[in-house]
């Protein structure tokens, strides 16, 4: 996988400084840019397929890509080995690429900005950030630039920079400090980043049902921090269990769906909430406890909590699906009979259309017809009688949605969707 280190090269004459990185690591030398100490810091070992790509404005060229850009009050120039040479006397074998951008002044040059940036990205590339020098909106810029690239081209962004050089005071007080006594914090932004990663996968969980980006962040937060054993493996265990619910409701797995034990996820996101290492993070975990709060431990209802996701979600072929038999497991249950028992089942769907029909008992047939006795049981309980219309109604839109909608009589979607909202509102009522 290819690597890329990005930086904004701006025109200010810099003062040489030293940098203390985030983890306490303080530079030997001074040097005139911070994209010496980064480049020195993470591109030692890069190979001539990864890029050091430095953007530059046609004023940053002349001043601090090129030698001697500078001049005094009186107009003499300073002397100045500039950006380009001090990076290749770095003797690196990644290339170092000069990449001119315009100055930004129009919200015009702001989209050529972006476009030149952004279509320099590879595909799958792994990204470091400096944005130092980057002048006014192109910090704000950059880190829209990168969710939009991690989406369109897969970039895993590994650390976005900056070095706080003003915490050193004003530049007359800065010039009076020894050269070797100038130490600027370089501060490590990537949890902005990682935060908006972690926003949008929390939002296709709760929105879309989507566990996908939550697990590909887990795995990248289990690679980017130091949490002991425990920690990882509740972050696994989580994820995997709010996959396996969604996973549940997708297929229409009703029995998981009935008597998954709940309160383990829920418990579970409480103590995450704890879990300080991933801070960007912690604050979510209250938005996905909400999707699941209302599931029980191996409650029935939870069938028609399921029903109520399937239509947040458009799933809507699930939806029938588990209505129904949810319907035909309560009122199994509620006579203490075994509802995975299909021929009891098939019973109940009888015993519905028996009542709704009209039809006497000597004209009974199947199941229903053998088990006279079951059969008078499921259609004297209130609770049948209660949602025996609508559950025909359930049965005439499952019949058309199987059939993919190819029956003469086939309803459009408006109808079909109305339909079912109005026997779910219905259903809750009960």
């Amino acid at each position: 996988m290819s690597k890329a280190f990005i930086s904004i090269l701006g025109t200010n004459d810099y003062l040489e400084t030293r940098h203390k990185f985030p983890d306490g690591k303080v530079t030997d030398y001074p040097v005139k840019y911070i994209q010496e100490d980064l480049v020195k810091e993470f591109c030692q070992d890069w190979t001539e397929d990864d890029e050091i790509r430095i953007f530059i404005t046609d004023e940053a060229e002349k001043k601090n890509w090129l030698d001697d850009g500078h001049k005094d009050k009186e107009g003499n120039v300073n002397k100045n080995t500039g950006l380009e040479k001090r990076l290749n006397a770095l003797g690196l074998k990644a290339k170092i690429k000069p990449i001119k951008i315009p100055t930004g002044d129009s919200e015009k040059e702001i989209w050529e900005i972006f476009d030149i940036i952004s279509s320099k990205f590879r595909k799958d590339e792994k990204v470091i950030v400096d944005i130092t020098h980057s002048f006014r909106s192109l910090p704000m810029l950059l880190t829209v630039m990168l969710n939009y690239t991690r989406q369109i081209k897969n970039i895993n962004v590994e650390g976005i920079y900056y070095a706080a050089f003003e915490t050193l005071g004003p530049i007359p007080e800065v010039r009076k400090i020894p050269v070797k006594e100038r130490i600027a914090p370089i501060f490590d932004l990537t949890p902005l980043v990682k935060l908006q990663e972690w926003t949008n996968a929390t939002r296709d969980f709760i929105e879309f049902a989507n566990v996908k980006e939550l697990k590909r962040m887990i795995k990248s937060e289990n690679n980017s921090y130091e949490k002991i054993d425990e920690e990882n493996k509740l972050l696994r265990k989580t994820f995997r269990m709010l996959d396996q619910v969604s996973e549940n409701i997708a297929l229409c797995r009703g029995r998981e769906i009935v008597n998954k034990k709940y309160s383990v996820i829920k418990n579970n996101l409480k103590e995450l909430e704890k879990i300080t290492t991933i801070k960007p993070v912690k604050n979510l975990f209250e938005l996905i406890d909400k999707k699941i709060e209302r599931f029980s431990d191996s409650d029935l209802n939870n069938g028609f909590v399921a029903v109520e996701w399937c239509m947040e979600h458009k799933l809507y072929q699930q939806a029938i699906t588990i209505l129904q038999e949810t319907i035909i497991t309560k009122i199994l249950y509620l006579l203490n009979l075994d509802y995975s028992n299909l021929k009891y089942r098939k019973i109940v769907t009888s015993a519905i259309r028996f009542i709704n029909e009209g039809t006497p008992e000597e004209k009974w047939r199947d199941e229903a017809g053998e088990h006279k006795e079951i059969t008078k049981k499921i259609m004297d309980l209130p609770f049948t009688n209660e949602i025996r219309k609508d559950f025909d109604k359930i049965s005439s839109i499952r019949n058309d949605v199987n059939h993919a909608g190819f029956l003469s009589d086939n309803r459009n979607t408006d109808s079909i969707l109305a339909r079912i909202n109005q026997v779910f509102e219905k259903i809750k009522e009960f």
